[in-house]
């Protein structure tokens, strides 16, 4: 049963906290072994399957070709980002490498800052956390950003540690797509502006562009309205404009 919270009440006005946003995903969730759904995604053993793409077909909702009535116009072309937060700056180098090695090579970092927003993830992680935007290579299709979130859950649980018969997490990894429109993120927590993309997972428009800015909505965390994550979107959407021109391509 959906919980009536979601509709209590409007989105609150100041920026909100990372952990009054919805509950999170079921433990119980297992992404190394997906539903039957998820099973006809392709694994991202290697960069190219990221961009490749995923046909609809493989998306895991249209099971077989669809004849339509009319042309579907192919979405405009996305670059695939991811946050990356940890106690200090050894871990983000881990982090990185390992998602340089599964799911896809690295383009640009953007700066390493104090994560002082929140102390919500502190008692995992401790604190003095930082963070940092990571920006892969190429353009990727908008379909796999459910396949890459629980392929980075995977990778937080192969850089935790073990506490208490528990694993801690010691990285916290969100991936998210750029369009020259807008950043959307993923995550394990619902909430009512957000939808379903998989089992326990979902998606959030957080920045839209307007007026030569990344601007944020009301529920956009703080430490995406800061110049630093809006200088790093910019460049992302300087790179991607002339791509738009010739329809995606790299």
């Amino acid at each position: 049963m959906v919980s009536s919270r979601a509709f209590a009440r409007p989105p609150p006005a100041q920026p909100p906290q990372h952990h009054i946003d919805g509950a999170a995903a079921p433990r119980s969730l297992n992404y190394a072994s997906p539903s039957p759904a998820l099973r006809s995604l392709p694994r991202l053993r290697s960069p190219r399957n990221v961009f490749r793409g995923t046909p609809p077909t493989r998306c895991g909702c249209i099971q077989k070709e669809v004849s339509m009535p009319i042309d579907l116009r192919p979405h405009p072309p996305t670059v695939l980002i991811a946050a990356i937060m940890a106690p200090d700056e050894e871990i983000l180098a881990q982090a990185r490498e390992r998602m340089a090695e599964v799911v896809a090579p690295i383009h640009q970092l953007g700066p390493v800052y104090a994560f002082e927003y929140s102390s919500y993830y502190e008692k995992e992680m401790g604190p003095g956390l930082v963070k940092q935007l990571v920006w892969f290579e190429g353009v990727v299709d908008p379909a796999v950003l459910c396949q890459v979130k629980g392929r980075m859950m995977e990778l937080e649980r192969e850089l935790g540690r073990e506490d208490e018969g528990q694993v801690r997490r010691r990285a916290n990894l969100d991936p998210g797509l750029v369009t020259i429109e807008s950043l959307v993120l993923a995550s394990t927590k619902y909430s009512g502006h957000r939808i379903c993309i998989g089992p326990g997972l979902y998606a959030e428009t957080t920045l839209l562009f307007q007026k030569g800015q990344y601007r944020p909505l009301e529920w956009t965390y703080q430490d995406f309205r800061t110049e630093e994550a809006q200088d790093f979107l910019l460049e992302i959407r300087v790179w991607l404009l002339p791509r738009r021109v010739r329809g995606g391509a790299p």
